[in-house]
């Protein structure tokens, strides 16, 4: 076997391979006496027909069952003759099948990026100082409200902004799939801040309005049971006891100490983000395209479950420069990910059975599930090298922040 190798692009290299005719031959003719065995042509027993005959009858499948057997076995050989370690199965191209003269072809494989690890330890990073100002006391004891608020009915009224609407609808996607939802609760925000309040206002009780919504378009028909206003719980002695306080000056500092903790784990969180932000910057090493492509859908994924839940606009799907967004982003990502990986081999940081049992354990914790279960879970769907990765990567992180230089600053 002929084997010549070429970089293709950066992180890919395309391997030109022949073998020789006699070994072609050879797996053609294992291939066709399979076929004779097995085939049944009119006018002769099952077998029995002459091996030229089922050659050419059978030729294209003959040839297709030969690439395949063939083909995975070459590619894995001539691999490991050229010592190349590849991330991505071959992509075979420019196949020459030829008896007389043998097989060629071309396979491309994606290889691991060369990266050159810019300086990690002691880097400059700057943390806020946890304060809480009165105002938002405020707004969480008004929110703490708002989660208790009573919802009362309010006959014979044509709904309007700021009311709540007690609704029927079904919705139809641009492919024809219905969805039907019962007695939904609505809250029909102020004029220009939600398109589909802005279409049911003016709606009486019993009436049925057909609405559409922009972004991927939905069709609505929602049907108008009640109209309900909002009524806010008072900050009296029940309010209080709800919270095991006596009174509002216990409340505001029971607000202030979750605030606090609050604020103290969002910032430990963008700590982290800052490091790797700031690491990722540093470095430009060209990464394997099939990863950056398979990083684009995950984020794409995460895109659409986000507007799915209600936390993003449509409108971020029709953004146009959503594709390049994704794929910057999916960049960042995947070097990220070797930069952690490089460091953790450079610093011996590994991921003992243990740490991953422990992890296991959290997950089933916060699911509701048994560790077992969640753990076959993971090793049937093959996550469980994705959950000892994703472990490694905080410790790598941690490692990172533990040399870092953190300056404290005035934050909100």
């Amino acid at each position: 076997m002929n084997i010549q190798v070429e970089d293709k692009k950066p992180c890919q290299k395309a391997l030109k391979i022949a073998l020789p005719s006699h070994d072609l031959k050879e797996a053609h003719q294992k291939v066709l006496h399979d076929f004779q065995k097995q085939s049944r042509v009119p006018g002769f027993r099952q077998g029995k027909a002459p091996l030229k005959m089922v050659e050419s009858r059978f030729s294209s499948e003959i040839k297709s069952e030969v690439l395949k057997f063939l083909l995975p076995k070459i590619c894995r050989d001539a691999l490991h003759s050229e010592k190349i370690q590849a991330i991505s199965d071959p992509v075979v191209d420019q196949i020459k099948y030829d008896l007389e003269k043998g097989l060629t072809f071309e396979a491309v494989v994606d290889i691991l990026p060369k990266v050159d690890l810019p300086e990690y330890k002691k880097l400059e990073l700057e943390k806020p100082a946890i304060t809480v100002s009165e105002e938002e006391m405020d707004k969480m004891i008004e929110e703490l409200k708002e989660h208790r608020a009573l919802f009362k009915p309010v006959p014979d009224k044509i709904l309007a902004h700021d009311d709540y609407a007690v609704v029927d609808y079904s919705t139809v996607d641009p492919k024809g799939k219905k969805e039907d939802h019962k007695n939904a609760l609505i809250a029909i925000t102020e004029k220009g801040k939600n398109e589909l309040s802005d279409q049911l206002v003016g709606m009486q009780v019993g009436e049925t309005r057909k609405v559409m919504l922009e972004g991927p378009k939905l069709t609505f028909q929602v049907t108008l049971n009640e109209v309900k206003e909002k009524i806010l719980p008072q900050l009296d002695e029940d309010f209080f006891k709800e919270f095991q306080v006596a009174d509002l000056e216990g409340l505001r500092l029971k607000v202030k100490s979750e605030i606090e903790v609050y604020k103290t784990k969002t910032g430990e969180q963008a700590l982290r983000n800052q490091a790797v932000r700031i690491l990722s910057d540093r470095v430009t090493f060209d990464v394997p395209s099939s990863q950056t492509r398979q990083e684009v859908e995950n984020l794409y994924s995460e895109l659409l479950g986000q507007v799915r839940q209600g936390l993003v606009s449509r409108k971020n799907l029709e953004d146009p420069k959503l594709d390049e967004n994704l794929h910057k982003e999916a960049l960042r990502r995947v070097r990220v990910s070797y930069l952690l990986h490089h460091i953790a081999e450079k610093e011996t940081l590994k991921v003992e059975d243990q740490e991953l049992t422990n992890e296991v354990l959290r997950i089933s914790q916060n699911v509701g599930k048994s560790p077992e279960e969640v753990r076959a879970s993971f090793e049937k769907e093959n996550r469980l090298e994705v959950l000892r990765s994703r472990i490694t990567q905080d410790k790598v992180i941690d490692f990172i922040l533990e040399n870092a230089i953190i300056k404290t600053v005035n934050g909100k």
